[in-house]
């Protein structure tokens, strides 16, 4: 009798980020990279997590040149002129008292580059041009998406300091489609809790919903500033907005696409982008 012994790989792979289009004013069709004004957006905090039974070997790859780069930690390698982590499990009994900032604590540890850590983050320059335009008609505001892909959870809060907890106006579509425009009345925006079951039902655990929301939740409900953005909407002084929506993975795949060796089981993306 002859014994088969198949090598199960299962293990899965995920990854969040946001795509800053605060200089989207500079990103449209007649601009070009090479205008003194024009600032490439950023993929600003992309964390990427491993699950389950990592195997001895992962060789983990952007492709993107390293010079897109602006962040990696832990620092990439050059295979293949792109930047990259060599990852091995990690087996030391994990210190709970010193969690990091982004940590899924349903990840399992690894060793990136020799370095042991909890996920793979970086930032990089990549190009996009924001698609979804926002309509103005007298009092009425619609969204209209030029784009190829659907874009999902769509939110646009116009903020006031007088006004009742701060927001004036608000509103959210769920999915707009390819060469949709629609005109919507303004709308209550889906609560963390909400917008969390959609995320996971796009392929992130819980713990990675977790992580995303607790540093970009108040960013998208106008709760807090980030230091960096500046506002994108304005009529006063004191008025500011934010405009944000979720890609598709096939989106996102294309923007940056990403290789697993050897392929995991699973493998889910989830960027923001978002306009303030």
């Amino acid at each position: 009798m002859t014994i088969v012994l198949l090598s199960i790989i299962s293990f899965s792979v995920s990854e969040w980020g946001v795509i800053d289009l605060s200089t989207g004013r500079a990103i449209s069709s007649s601009a070009s990279q090479n205008t003194e004004n024009y600032v490439p957006p950023v993929v600003k905090a992309p964390v990427i997590y491993f699950y389950g039974s990592v195997p001895k070997n992962i060789v983990l790859s952007l492709g993107i040149s390293p010079e897109k780069m602006t962040v990696s930690e832990p620092g990439f390698t050059e295979i293949n002129k792109r930047p990259s982590w060599k990852i091995k499990p990690y087996n030391a009994e994990k210190d709970k008292s010193a969690l990091s900032c982004w940590t899924d604590p349903g990840a399992t540890p690894i060793l990136a580059n020799d370095y042991a850590c909890d996920y793979i983050f970086y930032e990089a320059e990549v190009s996009y041009e924001n698609r979804v335009r926002l309509l103005k008609e007298g009092d009425s505001i619609g969204f209209q998406n030029s784009g190829k892909y659907p874009v999902h959870d769509l939110i646009y809060i116009i903020g006031y300091p007088g006004a009742e907890n701060g927001v004036l106006l608000a509103y959210y579509i769920p999915l707009l489609g390819p060469s949709e425009t629609v005109w919507p009345e303004p709308a209550t925006i889906p609560s963390e809790t909400e917008i969390k079951g959609k995320m996971v039902s796009s392929g992130l655990t819980e713990g990675a919903a977790s992580a995303f929301l607790a540093e970009w939740w108040p960013v998208l409900t106008l709760k807090q500033e980030k230091e960096e953005a500046g506002p994108w909407f304005q009529e006063g002084s004191l008025i500011t907005s934010i405009f944000a929506y979720r890609l598709s993975q096939k989106e996102v795949d294309e923007l940056l696409p990403i290789s697993v060796e050897p392929k995991p089981e699973k493998m889910a993306r989830v960027w923001w982008a978002l306009m303030k």
